[in-house]
């Protein structure tokens, strides 16, 4: 924990520059990674590279990081940016790598096994597998809930496409609804 603790400040700067999108936020969530260990800092610092640089240095940089240090949540953020990269097939064997490194906190392989569905047209049937949990990250669960209202729509079932719409209104004016 110590490690984590010396951490914090370098982690606050850069998260702080992140929010201005400035340029040095990228080297400050680095360092605070490779001080760290702390894979959550680990997922900042790749989305910074995203953002900041480029999907594909973060890619890289992603491959790179999951390689010395195999955990599910650089397999996720690392697929999740192959997929934004249109490579699909290399996105499923990191879905597929994450499941067998076990799942991350942070939900990324569930939304790259969502998006990839979605891209593969199985989106309906993972949704609706997804829709059973009850441990998504909100995000994921609105758009899974979502991807079923249009599905609803789409096949003219418009009593389930009303439900599915008014709950996602519920959980728009109550987060804690979800």
């Amino acid at each position: 924990w110590l490690r984590s603790l010396i951490s914090l400040p370098i982690l606050w700067i850069g998260q702080l520059l992140l929010n201005f999108n400035a340029a040095p936020a990228v080297p400050l969530l680095k360092a605070a990674w490779t001080v760290s260990g702390d894979t959550e800092t680990g997922r900042q610092a790749l989305t910074a590279v995203a953002r900041l640089e480029s999907t594909s240095k973060a890619y890289a940089l992603a491959t790179e990081w999951l390689a010395q240090n195999p955990n599910g949540v650089f397999a996720g953020a690392a697929g999740l940016m192959a997929l934004e990269l249109d490579r699909i097939e290399e996105a499923q064997q990191l879905l597929q790598r994450g499941h067998e490194l076990g799942s991350d906190r942070f939900g990324s392989l569930e939304w790259l096994e969502f998006l990839i569905a979605e891209r593969t047209n199985s989106g309906v049937e993972v949704a609706r597998r997804l829709e059973q949990r009850r441990n998504l990250p909100p995000d994921l669960s609105c758009a899974v809930r979502t991807s079923l209202m249009f599905d609803a729509l789409m096949d003219e079932r418009f009593d389930e496409a009303r439900q599915r719409a008014e709950a996602l209104l519920d959980i728009e004016n109550d987060s804690r609804a979800e």
